[in-house]
């Protein structure tokens, strides 16, 4: 599969997540020092993953926020909360936005091999067609044959019987 996004470094279609750097990656990525070694994903498990993660961070703050009762300070957890919020949803975007152009890219490709099948079908429908009336008209022709050939048959037969008469009859 092949993706109309680019990695950031190397200006080459994102193939894979690599979960160390928390970034898509695109081939050369893969076989770079940077990355070598490192744990990678598809990017829809990494969408899936981020979803996950979020969901666990919200639910343990929501824990720690029981534990403690009353708290003074809840505004600087909340302008953090709301920036784990605002990053996830934009990987979460940006990820998802990948694979809708993989899609439609893949799709494009489906299209176009299907209608490359219609059309070599039809091109071969239409010789199948072709050789049919040749044959058609091949049989035409003999049958044409075997009525002159019966004919003169016929017309020989008759000759040959007057012949016959006219020897026996002297």
């Amino acid at each position: 599969m092949s993706s109309s996004v680019k990695c950031n470094g190397h200006d080459r279609p994102v193939l894979i997540f690599c979960t160390v750097c928390d970034v898509a990656i695109c081939d050369k990525c893969l076989t770079s020092k940077e990355h070598r070694g490192h744990p990678r994903s598809s990017l829809k498990d990494a969408c899936e993953k981020q979803m996950a993660d979020l969901a666990k961070s919200t639910k343990d703050l929501e824990g720690k926020m029981r534990k403690l009762g009353s708290v003074p300070a809840l505004e600087p957890i909340l302008t953090g909360l709301e920036n784990n919020f605002t990053k996830s949803k934009d990987k979460i975007n940006k990820l998802y936005k990948d694979l809708d152009v993989i899609v439609e890219e893949n799709k494009k490709k489906a299209l176009q091999l299907l209608d490359a099948m219609e059309k070599q079908l039809s091109d071969k429908l239409l010789d199948v067609e072709e050789k049919a009336e040749e044959i058609q008209q091949g049989m035409a022709d003999i049958s044409n044959d075997l009525q002159e050939l019966e004919n003169e048959t016929d017309q020989n037969t008759a000759d040959t019987l007057k012949q016959y008469k006219e020897l026996e009859e002297r």
